[in-house]
């Protein structure tokens, strides 16, 4: 005949305080074998110790009171709750990458937010190496304005796998008024190929660069800035050039003395 214990022995062995015993009868998680009518003393059965450990096991794991009962309405054996246990862990994979995932795209959003902040307005020209890249881009012959398009595109298919910020190439020797050769790229943490869209691996190299402060019609500015300097080194430029849009129109709001571009010039 199976063993019973009063509440207090319970409590003992199962390390539950009565008070939580009390708790888990009202949410009908955990219901004593059998109640004396005449004095209400609470009995639980020996067979209940497992269930608590099971309990225990499944409060570990981050379960909430009222799936933990459903859990047990299902589990009738250890067979199910290992069973269930698998289905847990692979959950846990799953998210783990991707909270990984989140913290990689967290970090590069920080570090671009620092480095826009640290930019100053002295239109500093530094040569740094460009690491290659893996990138989106849609190349076109247009105006310059029709890149903000081809963006949208971008974003719409691949923005979740974006690395960094945007950029144009452009591969013209000089300003076009109309007919400008153009490529709008959206660097790419990893690849999966879309219709209509060139996915690459666009070569880095030395590349003489100055961050720009303000709208987009005032950049001639910055490129006689770098055109002086590559001058001065007797370097040739290699085209395309590369405008990257650090900070552009707001979605809401729209200055563009606000915005942040770097244009990075590359040598042969």
């Amino acid at each position: 005949m199976p063993r019973h214990y009063q509440i207090g022995d319970f409590s003992r062995i199962t390390r539950l305080s009565v008070k939580t015993l009390r708790f888990y009868h009202e949410k009908g998680l955990l219901k004593p074998k059998k109640t004396d009518a005449s004095s209400g003393y609470r009995y639980y059965a020996e067979d209940q110790i497992e269930v608590v450990r099971r309990i225990n096991l499944l409060k570990e794991l981050g379960l909430s009171l009222e799936e933990i009962k459903n859990t047990l309405a299902d589990c009738t054996d250890d067979r199910d709750l290992l069973a269930l246990l698998k289905g847990k862990l692979g959950e846990l994979s799953d998210k783990i990458t991707r909270l990984k995932d989140v913290k990689t795209r967290v970090a590069e959003l920080v570090e671009r937010e620092e480095m826009v902040q640290q930019v100053d307005s002295t239109m500093e020209i530094i040569v740094k190496e460009i690491p290659d890249q893996l990138i989106a881009g849609l190349r076109f012959k247009g105006r310059y304005a029709e890149s903000g398009e081809r963006f949208k595109r971008l974003f719409r298919s691949l923005g979740g796998l974006a690395a960094s910020k945007p950029f144009n190439l452009y591969y013209d020797e000089g300003f076009m008024e109309e007919g400008a050769d153009i490529e709008s790229c959206l660097p790419l943490r990893k690849e999966k190929r879309v219709d209509d869209i060139s996915i690459r691996k666009l070569s880095g190299g030395q590349a003489y660069t100055v961050i720009h402060r303000g709208a987009y019609d005032k950049l001639g500015n910055s490129y006689k800035k770098l055109a002086d300097e590559m001058a001065k080194t007797g370097l040739k430029l290699s085209s395309p050039i590369r405008e990257i849009y650090l900070k552009g129109p707001g979605l809401v709001f729209d200055n563009p003395d606000k915005y942040i571009t770097e244009i990075q010039m590359f040598t042969e």
